[in-house]
């Protein structure tokens, strides 16, 4: 997990970067394989070699040290979703209040829990949930006007579906030239497209922006979102999401004496997960779904390097821009 705050001054963008251990799965479990990550004291990661569970013979054939990683944060698999909110999250929100943009984005292997841990479960809400309830916490005690339009894609092999649009109306939208063109995503729906707006900047033509007063409306178009989002079963994860998901809510605050208006955009990634075919076993649809997800977490990848290397304007010159890596620069 990675989130980013934009802001101004030396800090104008920084990064933070957690890493949240998962359990064994049921099919690791199954074969008694053995957990192989230590989390020490929230920053570091330790990944035990498998020869570390070998006999001394094999110890003594192959290089069998231990790897450490440093992040932000650490959190091993016992972790609650609501202490991660608190480590990482929960600081986004007084920023996008203050109208800076802010993005929060789930990012790794395919079956390590991203979707969990965005969205939750009913006795563990995810990432997603916890910060809406506590934006619009901040929203209340701030005083002043304040209100918040909500938007919801996926994208699919690199085409951008509105969730929050029934099929059908998604579908009439694009008939008359409101979403784009292109292929239907495969959940049903015309396939927008991203545009340069003169005053909005990079945007998704023809999305849905909706109205939201409080968590609980935004969380209902979250839930009603989620059941249009394109899952598969694979070799690798049975509930697999095959799109990526972006959750957006633009933020435009006004204080309580009515003379100045702040607006920020705080972004919510759903990321699918990296996988090898190898492992997955996927063919026809699914192996050509696997490599789309690859090549635009790649691109999001570049996208990371050169704002951290503070080159991108130089770096994005020469780019060939997937949709994912639009969709980046829009939703940031």
């Amino acid at each position: 997990m990675a989130s980013l705050a934009a802001g101004d001054g030396a800090d104008a963008a920084r990064f933070v970067v957690a890493i949240r251990c998962r359990p064994l799965s049921e099919r690791e479990a199954e074969r008694q394989a053995q957990p192989s990550v230590v989390v020490q004291e929230r920053k570091l990661v330790t990944v035990l070699d498998p020869g570390h569970f070998a006999t001394n013979i094999m110890r003594q054939a192959r290089d069998v040290r231990p790897r450490r990683f440093a992040f932000d944060y650490a959190f091993d698999e016992a972790t609650p979703t609501a202490d991660i909110h608190a480590a990482v999250t929960r600081r986004l929100i007084d920023g996008v209040v203050a109208g800076f943009n802010s993005t929060a984005f789930a990012y790794g292997p395919t079956g390590t829990g991203k979707t969990f841990s965005m969205l939750g479960a009913a006795s563990m809400p995810g990432l997603m949930v916890l910060v809406l309830r506590d934006l619009y916490a901040a929203l209340r005690r701030r005083g002043g006007v304040a209100s918040t339009r909500l938007s919801y894609i996926e994208i699919y092999n690199e085409s951008i579906r509105d969730l929050l649009m029934a099929p059908d109306a998604a579908a009439a939208g694009g008939a008359a030239g409101g979403g784009g063109g292109g292929d239907d995503a495969a959940g049903g729906g015309a396939s927008l497209d991203i545009r340069e707006d003169p005053i909005r900047g990079m945007c998704v033509a023809g999305v849905s922006e909706h109205a939201v007063g409080d968590a609980d409306d935004a969380m209902a178009l979250l839930v009603a979102g989620n059941r249009r989002r394109t899952q598969e079963p694979t070799a690798a994860n049975r509930e697999s999401s095959r799109s990526h998901a972006v959750l957006q809510i633009v933020v435009q605050a006004t204080d309580a004496g009515g003379r100045e208006m702040k607006i920020g955009k705080l972004s919510m990634c759903d990321l699918a997960g990296s996988e090898r075919a190898s492992n997955t076993q996927n063919r026809g649809q699914r192996l050509l779904e696997g490599a789309n997800i690859n090549r635009s977490l790649l691109a999001l990848g570049n996208c990371i390097t050169a704002l951290v290397a503070g080159k991108v304007r130089a770096r994005c010159l020469g780019w060939r821009r997937p949709l994912l890596q639009h969709a980046a620069a829009w939703h940031t």
